[in-house]
């Protein structure tokens, strides 16, 4: 059965194309509030964990929605850049001893946040790796994973940010971290350009306006693009101009904190579905 169908109903959007089956690979950006988190399951059964959000209770939202799906083990958990949005969670879940693998730019951060983090890290005694720009990994045999951006020597954390394309047969993802236009963009656009389309992409930044820039969005070219950000946050997240660009780009806009939890799953042959209010 071949065509495309778009569904609506019951707050759950499903977009479907070709009926080829294939083992699924489930990404879910957690609503965490004002922060982001990401679960990744694949199309193996590996688990991915990108960012855990800012809370620093064991019962924060990221350590809840695991439980919630049913998480019991993570065998890659990556912490895109050391700001406190991002990594508090992610400590949260090492002091549950579930995590067999670590990743993150390992920015020079003399933060408490980041200290407790690595302390978290060496008490979980799991291997701990340096992400870098250009790095390739094989956590999952049915996927191709490139490391656009991993910097440890900027002036400005945000563009440390880990960014991964995530490339599922014919479906692909790009998850941007906190990458700024002006500098980690820019660099994109310049020397990754043939990796930057994606179907999906995890909006830079919770949407702020210093990323997602035209020249950016025009070259992913996504289809979906998904924020993480706080409802009533006091930075004014997603910025206007943010969701003009990316509406510009013909990209529909999917929002934590209208939607709640979002899940899009894909099957590498061109049929995807997208779930809010997970």
């Amino acid at each position: 059965m071949l065509g495309k169908k778009l569904v609506l109903a019951l707050g759950l959007v499903v977009c479907v194309s070709v009926s080829l089956f294939a083992a699924t690979m489930t990404n879910y950006v957690v609503n965490v509030g004002q922060g982001d988190g990401a679960l990744i399951i694949t199309p193996s059964g590996k688990v991915i964990v990108i960012d855990g959000g800012d809370s620093t209770s064991t019962t924060s939202k990221m350590m809840a929605f695991l439980a919630k799906k049913a998480i019991t083990t993570i065998d890659v958990l990556v912490l895109t850049h050391p700001h406190t949005d991002h990594l508090y969670g992610l400590t949260t879940i090492l002091q549950n001893k579930i995590v067999k693998a670590v990743y993150d730019p390992k920015y020079p951060a003399t933060t408490v946040a980041y200290t407790n983090f690595k302390n978290a890290v060496a008490a979980e005694g799991c291997p701990y790796y340096q992400s870098k720009t250009g790095d390739t990994y094989s956590w999952d045999s049915a996927l191709s994973i490139k490391c656009l951006n991993a910097r440890s020597s900027v002036s400005n954390v945000n563009n440390a940010s880990v960014v991964l394309k995530i490339t599922h047969g014919t479906n692909t993802l790009l998850w941007a971290g906190d990458a700024a236009t002006s500098d980690t963009e820019n660099n994109m656009v310049a020397s990754y350009l043939s990796y930057l389309p994606a179907k999906f992409l995890k909006v830079g930044h919770h949407g702020s306006s210093t990323s997602s820039g035209a020249t950016f969005l025009s070259k992913v070219a996504p289809r979906y693009s998904f924020i993480s950000v706080g409802a009533g946050n006091s930075y004014g997240h997603p910025a206007a101009a943010t969701l003009t660009r990316l509406t510009a780009a013909g990209s529909l806009i999917y929002r934590t904190d209208q939607k709640g939890s979002l899940r899009c799953s894909t099957n590498g042959t061109g049929t995807y579905t997208i779930a809010l209010n997970q």
